[in-house]
């Protein structure tokens, strides 16, 4: 009697099976994509960064290329580096060079496990002065002026 009623509970093991397979796949895709949105993240903010860098460093009131340098180093050096997720300690490079404003950002990023990378990014712009500037808007105020 008790074996009929096991054969009718017993499904195969096919559920186990399925279980064993299907849960550890789904938990290494979110794995992959939580570390995809982390990157993302940290890509994010390495831009955000390097943009502010080159709004302080192409403003004007500096009199010399070694000024505009020293003051996107020391906004470099007083990164919060907490804010960043999987990005480790960058080395934030900068010249100038022919009125062009070069900032490069090297730095590490790595998982709990896994392997290691890195992230390369590099922003420049060009050092126009306002009298330049000036001008071209009357230009452009002068033509519209003649349509």
């Amino acid at each position: 009697m008790i074996n009929k009623r096991f054969r009718k509970i017993n499904l195969g093991g096919y559920m186990t099976m399925e279980a064993a397979l299907v849960v550890p796949a789904v938990c290494i895709v979110i794995v992959v994509m939580l570390g995809i949105l982390f990157y993302q993240y940290d890509r994010c903010l390495i831009e955000q960064n390097l943009g502010i860098m080159l709004i302080r460093g192409t403003c004007r009131g500096y009199d010399d290329n070694a000024s505009r340098v020293n003051i996107i180093m020391s906004y470099a050096s007083a990164l919060d580096w907490n804010q960043y997720l999987i990005c480790e300690e960058a080395e934030v490079e900068c010249d100038v060079e022919n009125r062009e404003l070069h900032i490069v950002w090297k730095s590490g990023f790595g998982f709990p496990i896994g392997r290691n990378g890195k992230i390369e990014k590099t922003i420049s712009a060009r050092l126009i002065s306002p009298v330049f500037m000036l001008r071209q808007f009357r230009k452009l105020d002068r033509m519209s002026e003649k349509d």
